[in-house]
């Protein structure tokens, strides 16, 4: 997924929740929120349990082991961000369909995290994680071209970051579960580091 990411052919995620804390396995990047969204992905899906590390594309359970997502074919909105202020961005969405209406959400992801598994079946393990969501926002509902703005978490200089929007079609509107079956077009700032 690294390289999908890299080349903007992808905006990469990773909620990661708290559901193995019971067994030792505490994640300190953990949010409670991500752990309710991932059983409402799994309940969407049908499926009997929730598991990780679990991937979801396009609001669906994402089995293939391939290392790159294969496209939804040319996205329908062009979207165009911009850092505004050390904290602040703004995203300029043009859809296609300018009749439809759509929604978007708003991701910043960091990069570069580690942890130390204590027990389980990976203890002793350092693990890596890039693309670790540290805050989400959902943005409202809009018609035509609208201009979208990002106040984000403060900055953490010791992790490079990138700032992510996504927008899709209201029709398929995102509900808790996080299920964007009608994504228009997704962007990104690229990671930096020194702002």
């Amino acid at each position: 997924m690294k390289a999908a990411a890299a080349s903007g052919q992808a905006v990469v995620q990773a909620f990661h929740v708290g559901y193995g804390d019971y067994i030792g396995w505490v994640d300190r990047i953990a949010v409670p929120a991500h752990t309710v969204r991932q059983q409402r992905v799994a309940a969407q899906n049908r499926l009997n349990n929730i598991y990780t590390p679990q991937r979801a594309r396009d609001g669906k359970d994402w089995r293939n082991d391939s290392a790159s997502a294969p496209g939804n074919g040319p996205a329908r909105a062009r979207v165009a961000l911009r850092q505004t202020t050390v904290d602040g961005f703004e995203a300029q969405v043009i859809p296609s369909e300018t009749a439809d209406a759509w929604a978007a959400y708003w991701t910043v992801t960091e990069h570069g995290h580690t942890s130390k598994v204590k027990s389980g079946e990976n203890a002793g393990e350092l693990l890596q994680h890039d693309f670790v969501v540290r805050q989400y926002v959902p943005d409202g509902d809009c018609r035509g071209p609208a201009k979208l703005t990002l106040r984000s978490i403060p900055r953490d200089p010791a992790h490079a970051r990138q700032v992510n929007l996504v927008a899709f079609r209201a029709a398929h509107r995102q509900t808790a579960s996080g299920a964007l079956p009608g994504v228009l077009a997704a962007g990104l700032l690229k990671t930096y580091t020194g702002v």
